[in-house]
């Protein structure tokens, strides 16, 4: 009876996870009919929310974890701003109820200890993904078929990196859970998402997906990194967003096929700086996309670059601070900080390595791009709660 209802439960979290795994072709609207699957998409992320926020209290006694808290609070700030300056609360809405129901999904995945029974089938759904990325590719590239396009199953190539980290963390953890090790599968998965982004020439995806080359290397050894970690992560925030460094590397950056902008992001950048005055503590909200779009476009000023006109900062602590103010990049800052020290309250823990780097890939693509992906929060959430993830009794 009790393995039939473990049955049940790790089919419904399987599809939930699924769901919020919505390949990002859907979201695009780049091609007729994908938004009505969109559509059915966002109904079942809502349901999805729904079921797992009832299910959540009950199996917690109503009560809610401090990660959730502070998630809770800065959807919160979010919310209040973009009331505040008349945005778009439908746009405000999607994010917020991905960021609260994948927290609550991993939370519960490790209490009912199903998170590898899972894990081990989204995997499959995520190389399915890659086959149809891979097909949809080869379409895009080398036939007439939609060839006005460059948006594939998995978005466009700097969004790919938004499945590929789950997957290969997620293939890591489940070899972890069986072997104690990482396998040939792993280094497959690892390698197949690489070669990918080395295909599209996705520069800054690319390099930073190399981190998990650091898991080829002996697996057993300290991690004491936090602080040092947290002060790097902000401190190239700093250098890069406010006192443009990257002009010391310009033959490098021009070497690799990019330029000192990157591609017109320090012109965001410096829109939402100088905007900051304005909207300080809680920020300017969830606007609509014709908004962002307006805004970012006008702050490449008389050089009008089409590459600026975007609906976020291609920066996560820049996005942040756009639409929540100094509140919201405080307690994002605070979560990353809490995340890197319960890897180092855990350094002995078998899964401690995999979640570092998985974490490190994550705070370096959020240099140069927003990474509000759907997977953010769940990681997160195991990082936090690394302690309590079960760990396969050797018989």
């Amino acid at each position: 009876m009790k393995n039939k209802k473990n049955l049940i439960w790790i089919i419904l979290f399987t599809f939930m996870l699924m769901v919020y795994f919505e390949p990002q072709m859907f979201k695009e609207n780049a091609f007729d009919g994908v938004e009505t699957v969109d559509f059915v998409y966002k109904v079942l992320k809502l349901l999805s929310f729904g079921f797992v926020s009832v299910l959540y209290l009950k199996e917690n006694k109503f009560r809610i974890s401090n990660l959730l808290l502070a998630i809770g609070v800065l959807q919160a700030i979010m919310l209040l701003s973009t009331i505040l300056y008349k945005g778009d609360i439908s746009r405000f809405a999607g994010p917020a109820i991905t960021t609260v129901t994948m927290c609550m999904i991993a939370e519960l995945l490790i209490k009912k200890k199903l998170l590898f029974q899972v894990l081990e089938i989204v995997n499959y759904y995520f190389l399915i993904c890659f086959i149809l990325n891979v097909i949809s590719i080869y379409l895009i590239d080398y036939t007439f078929f939609c060839s006005y396009t460059k948006v594939y199953f998995l978005g466009i190539d700097n969004r790919f990196i938004f499945t590929f980290i789950p997957w290969i963390l997620f293939e890591g953890l489940v070899s972890l859970y069986k072997k104690d090790t990482i396998g040939i599968r792993w280094r497959i998965v690892f390698c197949l998402c690489e070669l990918t982004l080395i295909y599209t020439f996705s520069a800054s995806a690319m390099l930073v997906l190399f981190i998990y080359a650091l898991m080829m290397f002996n697996y057993n050894f300290k991690i004491r990194l936090d602080k040092l970690i947290f002060a790097g992560y902000l401190g190239a925030n700093i250098a890069i967003v406010i006192f443009k460094i990257q002009k010391i590397f310009k033959p490098l950056i021009v070497l690799i096929g990019k330029d000192i902008t990157f591609a017109g992001r320090t012109y965001l950048w410096d829109g939402i700086i100088k905007q900051f005055p304005k909207y300080p503590l809680i920020g300017r909200g969830m606007q609509s996309v014709k908004y962002d779009k307006t805004f970012f476009f006008n702050t490449s000023g008389a050089y009008h670059l089409e590459c600026c006109r975007v609906i976020h900062a291609h920066n996560s602590l820049m996005t942040l601070l756009y639409r929540g103010g100094l509140l919201s990049v405080f307690i994002y800052l605070g979560i990353i900080y809490a995340s890197l020290k319960s890897i180092y309250d855990n350094y002995l823990n078998k899964y401690a390595k995999i979640l570092l780097v998985s974490l490190l890939a994550i705070l370096a693509t959020s240099i140069f791009d927003t990474m509000d992906f759907a997977g953010l929060y769940f990681i997160i959430a195991l990082i936090i709660n690394i302690s309590l993830i079960e760990v396969k009794k050797n018989t």
